[in-house]
């Protein structure tokens, strides 16, 4: 028989081994915990309208958390902070990280609110993109500043509902500084400050300009680059060549002048060995040469418009061909260069594509013309395009950055469909291409692809919206030829080379400028060109490392996420102390069991 005290030694050394146990269990299960230093803290002033349609400024605080993982604190006290505010914030963090180079998730951020604010709209990510700015680079910036505006994914500031009782807010709060969107009926007004892009709106924030500032730089095109474009202009010369005597005895019309203007143009900038802008020149004219000629006929139209017709569809359908099977050789060794000629190549095609189905759908006859003729040549500059891959021995991506560029791209295009979803600017139809895209199996070279595609549309379609029809002025050309300009250098930078973005966007936009070309004509170019730079920036910039699962996607509720993440460090302490207490007792239990087993053997 044990004594007692045989049978408490019996008890406590079995006790004390599980409670080892499971103590390392308990360790490896639970999530480590770290206490987190506030490491940095700005205000800005949110432009807001109330329920009377009177302009506000509110204060809001956000805080820099060291160390961190990307989360988000939403401290409502008391008020109610609505579903698309949140989702700015989100979105904002991400353009922040975009446009700074710096890990995002490298810290947690706590965005503190006014008490008992009712808040909703989106017309404040402006303010908290720059205010992130700001607290991921530590830049000095004065506290009196408002802003307000919505952004792009390419960087480009849109108007928001209510800018003039916002501003007259800023106004009554004494703000030094209002920044927004470029609005025509605030051009020269007091304290406004009009930016075109987020670099821009920074610039005026802190004072400094974040990218490389260097307005004209010499890059080196490589061997072979003119030919393609030397071709290009002579397809479509030809072309013109063989209507152009009978074009010119249509009666002087306003296009058919423009058209012989830039057939000319064309001519000059191709003795000048500007090939990539004589190709664009000969573009235009060829299309609106075209369209009149073919309009001006007298045949029969139904003839026309099945001619034109055919020969549109035989050109979407090469195109795609040739798409297929440089896709399936950039699958095998994707290289920074030919991700860049095959995402403008497919870029042109879409929009080849899509004057083709409104021409199918078009009721007038010279629309139809018109539209055939865009298709056709659109999907032949596509097609030219195509001619420069393979061009050079670029260097290989290898799969660590396309996977890591996957992930934040996925990451990026996710929290922007939400965004936009959130202001009713998107349909279902993007988040089912989003969600096809995202699910199916391919691979990660080709979703690369289709992910970075998908986002130029998003982008494309919503810089068609009134709230970023814009008016172009000289400032604004050459704030966004600033930003171009930068983000080239900041790729080449990362690359080790110029891809034909880059190559033919310094070009154009520079001798477009010359011709005094109309400056919506040059901001949409530039615009188009961020719109490809910053997805590259975003891709192969090493901004951070980042992974994602693939279950992250868009189905998840941000809403209540981000409730949830008020509360989450205290329930997490309580959970682990009652899980460690219980796993004690539970210990002491077993071993007392497991005593008693032991002495009624024996």
């Amino acid at each position: 028989m044990y004594t007692k005290l045989q049978l408490n030694r019996k008890i406590l050394h079995p006790s004390i081994l599980l409670i080892m146990i499971f103590i390392l269990l308990h360790v490896s299960i639970t999530p480590y915990s770290y206490s987190q230093t506030i490491v940095g803290e700005t205000k800005i002033y949110l432009l807001a309208l109330s329920k009377n349609n009177v302009g506000e400024a509110i204060n809001v605080t956000i805080q820099l958390l060291f160390p961190g993982n990307g989360k988000v604190f939403i401290i409502e006290n008391n008020g109610k902070i609505a579903y698309d505010t949140k989702i700015s914030i989100y979105y904002s963090l991400r353009l922040a990280s975009l446009y700074t180079g710096i890990n995002y998730k490298l810290y947690n951020y706590r965005v503190i609110f006014p008490p008992e604010l009712d808040l909703e709209g989106t017309s404040a990510t402006l303010a908290f993109t720059l205010a992130f700015m700001k607290l991921l680079r530590n830049d000095p910036a004065n506290g009196g500043i408002g802003a307000t505006g919505i952004i792009a994914p390419n960087g480009l500031i849109g108007i928001v509902y209510g800018i003039h009782e916002k501003y007259y807010a800023g106004l009554r709060y004494g703000l030094e500084k209002i920044i927004g969107p470029p609005y025509l009926d605030l051009e020269n007004a007091t304290n406004y400050y009009p930016s075109i892009d987020v670099l821009n709106a920074y610039r005026e924030y802190t004072g400094k300009w974040i990218l490389p500032n260097i307005s004209r730089f010499q890059v080196i095109s490589p061997k072979n680059y003119s030919m393609v474009f030397i071709e290009s202009y002579i397809y479509f010369k030809k072309s013109i060549d063989k209507i152009i005597s009978y074009v010119k005895k249509i009666p002087v019309l306003e296009n058919i002048s423009e058209g012989l203007k830039e057939y000319e143009l064309g001519k000059k900038y191709f003795k000048k060995k500007q090939y990539y802008t004589a190709a664009s020149y000969m573009f235009r004219a060829f299309n609106d040469l075209y369209s009149l000629y073919y309009t001006a006929l007298n045949q029969n139209e139904e003839n026309t418009l099945m001619i034109l017709k055919k020969y549109a569809a035989q050109n979407i359908s090469y195109v795609n061909k040739r798409l297929q099977e440089c896709m399936r050789s950039f699958i095998e060794k994707p290289t920074y260069w030919n991700y860049d000629v095959l995402l403008n190549s497919i870029v042109r095609s879409i929009q080849a594509k899509l004057v083709y189905r409104i021409a199918l759908i078009s009721n007038e006859t010279k629309a139809k013309i018109t539209y055939y003729v865009l298709s056709i040549s659109r999907a032949q500059t596509a097609l030219h395009w195509l001619e420069l891959y393979n061009l050079t021995n670029s260097k290989p991506i290898d799969s660590t950055t396309i996977n890591k560029g996957l992930a934040r791209l996925q990451d990026y295009v996710n929290i922007t469909i939400k965004y936009f979803t959130s202001m009713n600017y998107i349909g279902n139809n993007t988040i089912k291409q989003y969600m096809s895209i995202v699910k199916n199996n391919t691979d990660p070279a080709q979703k690369l692809l289709e992910l970075s595609t998908l986002l130029y549309n998003i982008t494309y379609k919503v810089l068609l919206l009134n709230v970023f029809q814009t008016y172009y002025s000289n400032k604004e050309v050459l704030e966004l030829n600033d930003t171009l300009n930068s983000l080239s250098q900041k790729l080449i930078y990362y690359t080790g080379e110029p891809n034909p973005t880059i190559l033919t966007s310094l070009e154009i936009i520079h001798n477009y400028y010359k011709e005094r070309e109309g400056f919506d004509a040059l901001g949409f170019i530039e615009s188009s060109s961020t719109s490809i730079l910053s997805i590259e920036l975003l891709i192969f910039g090493n901004l951070y490392p980042y992974t994602l699962s693939t279950e992250k996607i868009y189905e998840e509720n941000p809403y209540e996420e981000l409730k949830y993440l008020e509360f989450v460090d205290v329930f997490k302490t309580i959970r682990s102390t009652i899980l460690l207490a219980s796993m004690i007792i539970l210990s002491f239990i077993m071993g007392y069991l497991y005593a008693i087993r032991r002495s009624s053997k024996i």
